[in-house]
C-alpha cells in the first residue's frame, strides 16, 4: 500500500525579476521531480498564498486555504515585508489529508530523484527528514534545469527542506515565527528532532539546490530578533522536555565529533548540546537497576 505524501510551498508576488525567475525554476524542478518514477508513495503538490498575493500555477497544484494574516498583524516593525507565519502555513497544509508532508522554501529546487530518495527513507522507518540544500552560483539563474542538475554545488548548514509525518505536524510548536527570516528553519528542525521517533538530517546529499552561494543573506534586524526571541523564549523551552541527544544530528558519531559538528553549524546551539548531554547523564543515573 502506497503512503500519501503532500508537498506544499508558499509562493509570493514580487516585482523582482530574479526572484520571479527563481520561483519559476522551483515550480519547474518540483514538477520534473514529480514526473520521475516514484515507488511507494502517492504524491500530490500544493501551494498556499496570502489572500493579497496572485500566483499562477497549473492544474496539478492544489491551492490550499489562503492566509489572512502576516507578521505585521502580530507587531509593529519598521520597513518590514508582510511575511506569513509558519504556523498558518502548516495549518493550511493540514487541510489536505496525507501520511507525510514536505515543506520547502520557495528558493529551493529539487533534483529529479528527490522524491524517490524520500520514499526510500520513509520505507526505512524515518518519520522526520531535514534535507539541506546545495548552493550553486548566481549564473545558473539563466541556465536550463539540465545544466543546473549537473552542478554539485557547495554544502549549506541551514535548514530549508523538511519531511514529516502528520503526527509530527499536529504536535508542532511554532509560535508566531515568520518565514523569510532566520529561525524559521531552526524552529521546524527542532520540532522534528523533538517529535519524530526516527529523525534524520541529510546535510551533504545532492537532493536540492539553491541559486546563490551566500550563507548569511541580508536580514531585517527587527524581524530577526522577533523570531529569535520567540524561538529561545517560547518554543525551545516547550520542546526541551521532548529533546534527546540521541535523536539530534550526528548522534551516531562519537560525542566529541558530534560536538564539533554542532559548533560549526549555526543552526545548532552548543549550550543545548551540553544541556542535553547532562540530561542524558541524569537519566541514566535515575534509571532503576535490576536490584531496585
Amino acid at each position: 500500500m502506497n503512503l500519501s505524501v503532500f508537498h506544499f510551498i508558499n509562493p509570493f508576488s514580487t516585482q523582482d525579476t530574479n526572484l520571479n525567475r527563481i520561483q519559476k525554476i522551483t515550480f519547474e524542478s518540483i514538477e520534473c521531480a514529480a514526473d520521475s518514477e516514484i515507488e511507494g508513495i502517492t504524491l500530490r503538490l500544493g501551494f498556499v498564498r496570502h489572500l493579497n498575493e496572485t500566483v499562477a500555477t497549473n492544474q496539478r497544484w492544489v491551492e490550499l486555504p489562503t492566509l489572512n494574516r502576516t507578521v505585521l498583524d502580530i507587531d509593529q516593525f519598521n520597513n518590514a515585508k508582510p511575511y506569513p507565519l509558519i504556523t498558518d502555513i502548516i495549518k493550511s497544509a493540514l487541510s489536505q489529508e496525507a501520511d507525510f508532508y514536505i515543506f520547502s522554501n520557495m528558493d529551493i529546487g529539487l533534483q529529479p530523484h528527490f522524491y524517490q530518495f524520500v520514499a526510500g527513507q520513509i520505507k526505512a522507518g524515518y518519520d522526520g527528514l531535514i534535507i539541506n540544500r546545495r548552493r550553486i552560483g548566481d549564473e545558473y539563474i539563466d541556465q536550463t534545469l539540465d545544466e543546473i542538475y549537473k552542478e554539485k554545488g557547495k554544502a549549506h548548514p541551514g535548514f530549508d527542506c523538511f519531511v514529516f509525518s502528520r503526527e509530527i505536524a499536529e504536535r508542532m510548536i511554532l509560535g508566531n515565527i515568520c518565514v523569510g527570516i532566520p529561525f524559521v528553519g531552526v524552529t521546524l528542525a527542532h520540532n522534528i528532532f523533538a517529535f519524530a521517533v526516527k529523525p534524520k538530517l541529510f546535510d551533504q546529499e545532492l537532493l536540492t539546490f539553491h541559486i546563490g552561494e551566500e550563507i548569511f543573506p541580508p536580514r531585517h534586524r527587527q524581524l530577526y530578533w522577533h523570531n529569535r526571541k520567540i524561538f529561545f523564549g517560547h518554543i525551545l523551552p516547550k520542546l526541551y522536555p521532548h529533546l534527546s541527544l540521541n535523536r539530534m544530528p550526528f548522534f551516531e558519531k562519537p560525542r566529541l565529533i558530534q560536538l564539533l559538528k554542532w559548533i560549526m553549524n549555526p543552526s545548532l546551539f552548543t549550550f543545548l548540546f551540553f544541556r542535553l548531554m547532562l540530561k542524558s547523564v541524569r537519566s541514566r543515573k535515575e534509571k532503576p537497576t535490576f536490584m531496585d
